[in-house]
């Protein structure tokens, strides 16, 4: 027994320090026979799926997200690495499609509804995306990302007065996080603002 909790606990540190010594492909392999040993079957799927959409294989991240939502049709987290793969892929309007239902049936997933106006956002539907997130904003006040989102928006509309001042809220909201200070001070500096 003590044996194995010795192995669980060496297991990240051996990814990360083969990662570093040999590369990401053998830190993959690492995770993945780790995965195997001590992970059910669709739980090391879905592993699979966020690892391969982590390191940049989208292709791979969404076919095996098609294939595990084939057999488990309603995996709401599984549903919605396809959207942020078809993200990637820029493919907008399966992102949306996805995404859309998804909020549909689990109105409370917020980051569903945050990749659902990520999706709007990318697509050119800015009012659609600013809706979403305001209604993320509604279900969790202060979320920094919506406040980062609207941000932008307000930034590509030439509006840095409302950029700053969704900045500002996204800062008063996490106190501990200092983006959205950082966020701020990049947007002052790129406008020459400094009032």
């Amino acid at each position: 027994m003590a044996q194995r909790a010795s192995a669980e606990a060496r297991a990240p540190q051996s990814a990360a320090a083969k990662a570093s010594a040999e590369g990401p492909e053998s830190a993959l392999k690492a995770v993945d026979d780790l995965v195997r040993d001590d992970l059910d079957p669709d739980s090391a799927a879905i592993v699979r799926i966020v690892i391969d959409a982590k390191t940049g294989a989208v292709d791979e991240a969404a076919a095996a997200a098609e294939a595990f939502l084939k057999r488990a049709p309603g995996d709401a987290l599984v549903a919605d690495w396809l959207a942020v793969t078809r993200l990637h892929q820029q493919r907008y309007g399966e992102a949306e499609t996805i995404l859309t239902a998804l909020v549909a049936h689990q109105p409370k997933f917020i980051e569903a509804r945050r990749n659902l106006a990520r999706a709007l956002g990318a697509a050119g539907r800015v009012d659609a995306a600013s809706a979403v997130w305001l209604d993320v904003l509604k279900q969790a006040p202060g979320d920094e990302q919506a406040c980062f989102g609207l941000a932008q928006i307000a930034l590509a509309a030439k509006d840095r007065v409302k950029a700053a001042d969704w900045l500002q809220t996204a800062q008063q909201a996490t106190q501990k996080s200092p983006a959205a200070g950082i966020a701020a001070i990049k947007l002052y500096a790129a406008a020459k603002d400094w009032e």
